[in-house]
């Protein structure tokens, strides 16, 4: 084998050895992946990781199987922190708010109680509900909140928040609701409920079927679809 064959068969090795490694390396990190919660699934195994406050029911709706809230008492707990060290994400909720629970409603809580966190609420009136989605991320304190935007009771809807950048948006059906800019740090303590506050207030008076967190930020043409939810096109 002459010189030059020598040298490219080393410089071939070499390139090989570099792939490996680089490959290797790669697949030892933590890719972050999309979590989803059927509630009724979570709810009904045997080994489930929820702990509950009321009795919050699974229920078949004829849409979905799902877990209803009385809007008193009912709660689910999870002990993780479910958007845990994401700058960029995307939290999609499908819900079914119902009349006659109280004014402000919690259904999803991340974080702490009172330091950094992240809410989807309503607010319920006689004319229906609107949406507020609420983050807190040291001293600041966004609340994203658009009365005029209502939306009736006892369907089902597919909510959202997108973290992109320092830009938060919340959607409803696919559909904008509220912006604002926001120095949004990853949230690092803390636990999850849904139903209510994570302090035992504000309790969700309606069903969820499904909580979804994809690590990055989508547009409204990749949020969940469904044929029982209209989206914007």
């Amino acid at each position: 084998m002459n010189d030059c064959l020598k040298k490219y068969a080393v410089l071939l090795l070499m390139l090989v050895i570099h792939c490996m490694l680089a490959h290797h390396v790669y697949a030892q990190q933590e890719v972050p992946v999309k979590k989803e919660w059927l509630l009724y699934d979570l709810l009904s195994a045997k080994d489930n990781p929820l702990k509950l406050t009321g009795n919050p029911l699974p229920v078949y709706d004829s849409v979905w199987k799902a877990v209803s809230f009385n809007g008193i008492g009912d709660g689910l707990f999870y002990d993780s922190i479910s958007l845990y060290g994401l700058k960029n994400f995307t939290l999609e909720a499908i819900v079914r708010p119902d009349s006659g629970g109280n004014f402000e409603q919690r259904f999803f809580h991340t974080g702490t109680i009172r330091d950094d966190r992240i809410l989807l609420e309503l607010r319920s009136t006689r004319r229906g509900w609107y949406l507020d989605a609420f983050l807190k991320s040291g001293d600041q304190k966004i609340a994203m909140i658009d009365s005029s935007k209502v939306h009736p009771f006892h369907k089902w809807y597919h909510v959202a928040l997108v973290m992109n950048g320092d830009t938060a948006t919340s959607y409803v059906n696919g559909i904008k609701q509220c912006s604002s800019v926001v120095s949004f740090q990853p949230l690092g303590s803390g636990h999850t409920s849904l139903g209510m506050r994570q302090d035992l207030r504000s309790w969700f008076k309606g069903a969820i079927y499904k909580i979804s967190i994809t690590p990055r930020s989508l547009k409204p043409g990749y949020f969940e679809k469904s044929k029982y939810i209209p989206h914007a096109q």
